[in-house]
C-alpha cells in the first residue's frame, strides 16, 4: 500500500529464518505461497502471513517453479539432489533428474502451454530439457558446460527461452532449446 517504502518480517512459523533462496506464489490458487529455505520447503495458505514446514524430502531447496496453467504442478531444484516434481501442490514429490546428468539445480521453468515440457539448469551443466514431464532429459545444444542460474519461458511466445548464464549474461533460444541452442548474448 505504500509502494514498498515499508517492510516487515514475515517468518511466522519458520524454524530457522536465516536463509531464503526462493519465494513464489501459485498463480492458480489464491494466497498459496511457497518458500525455499536452508532447512526445507515451507507453505503458506494465507499469502505469507504464516508458514508451515512441508514434508519435502531434502533440506536445501535452491529454486522453485509453479506451473501457470496446471493446478498443483510444482518443481523444486535442490543442491546435490536434483530436481523434484509435485503434481498435488507439494503434498508428495518424486525426483525427476539423475545425479549423472544434473545433481544441483539452480534454475527451472515450465512451458506455459505444453505441460510435459520442463527446462532446468545448474552450475557448469548447461540447460536440460524434458518433453515428457521428467521421464527423460536431453542437453540443449550449445549449452554444454554453461552455468545456468536463471530460466524463463516467454508466456506469449512459448518457443522463446531466456537463460541467465553466470559470467556471460543473458542468452535466448527461439526454438525452446531444441535444435539451435542459445542464439547468443542478448544485449539489446
Amino acid at each position: 500500500t505504500d509502494r514498498g517504502s515499508t517492510w516487515s518480517e514475515a517468518n511466522k512459523g519458520r524454524t530457522r529464518p536465516f536463509y531464503t533462496s526462493a519465494v513464489i506464489f501459485d498463480p492458480l490458487v489464491t494466497a498459496r505461497c511457497y518458500c525455499a529455505a536452508e532447512d526445507g520447503l515451507y507453505l503458506s495458505t494465507n499469502g505469507g502471513a504464516t508458514w508451515k514446514k512441508t514434508s519435502f524430502p531434502t533440506a536445501r531447496v535452491l529454486t522453485l517453479a509453479v506451473h501457470s496453467s496446471m493446478l498443483g504442478m510444482l518443481a523444486a531444484g535442490c543442491e546435490d539432489e536434483g530436481l523434484f516434481l509435485s503434481s498435488d501442490g507439494g503434498a508428495s514429490w518424486r525426483r525427476i533428474t539423475r545425479h549423472d546428468t544434473l545433481s544441483t539445480v539452480y534454475a527451472v521453468a515450465f512451458h506455459p502451454t505444453d505441460t510435459r515440457v520442463i527446462l532446468c539448469g545448474g552450475y557448469a551443466s548447461g540447460i536440460w530439457k524434458s518433453a515428457d514431464a521428467g521421464a527423460s532429459w536431453v542437453l540443449s545444444p550449445g549449452t554444454e558446460g554453461m552455468s545456468i542460474d536463471a530460466l524463463a519461458i516467454n508466456p506469449l511466445q512459448p518457443a522463446q527461452v531466456y537463460a541467465g548464464v553466470v559470467w556471460a549474461g543473458l542468452y535466448r533460444s527461439d526454438d525452446t532449446g531444441d535444435r539451435k541452442g542459445l542464439q547468443g548474448n542478448v544485449r539489446e
